[in-house]
């Protein structure tokens, strides 16, 4: 079992899990399954995008952010989606999510910042989905 298929196993048995780590880490967990759907959204996604877990579960990420098709963030969740690791820097990407900006910098469109996209594998290798860690 690969270290990302133990995480997601462990906060998909415990979703306070996922929000502790979040909260511990300051950081944005997002989890896709293979087709870009949205199975986890933790406290600080809730935060930071203004948008509820309950509102955003289950919808597909390009529903959810119209704005991300056909652009460089889109191709690099499905890169991730295909088994590839994926860096998005702040410094070329600007953001991995189109969220509000923050306090601290309302003269920005959205709020910038870095994610690594990592492919969550099965046993067998086959890729089950997309782990985004949102800083």
């Amino acid at each position: 079992m690969t270290h990302s298929r133990e995480f997601v196993t462990a906060i998909e048995q415990s979703p306070l899990l996922e929000h502790a780590i979040g909260d511990i880490l300051e950081i944005g967990i997002l989890r896709l399954d293979p087709d870009l759907v949205i199975r986890g959204w933790n406290r600080w996604l809730e935060k930071a995008s203004r948008r509820s877990a309950t509102d955003v579960l289950g919808r597909p990420l390009l529903d959810v952010f119209p704005n991300l098709c056909g652009t460089q963030i889109e191709a690099g969740f499905r890169r991730a989606a295909a088994g590839a690791t994926v860096v998005l820097s702040h410094r070329l990407h600007r953001y991995a999510l189109p969220l509000p900006p923050s306090p601290d910098s309302p003269d920005s469109q959205f709020m910038q910042q870095s994610a690594r996209l990592l492919p969550l594998l099965a046993d067998d290798g086959t890729v089950e989905g997309v782990l985004a860690l949102i800083e």
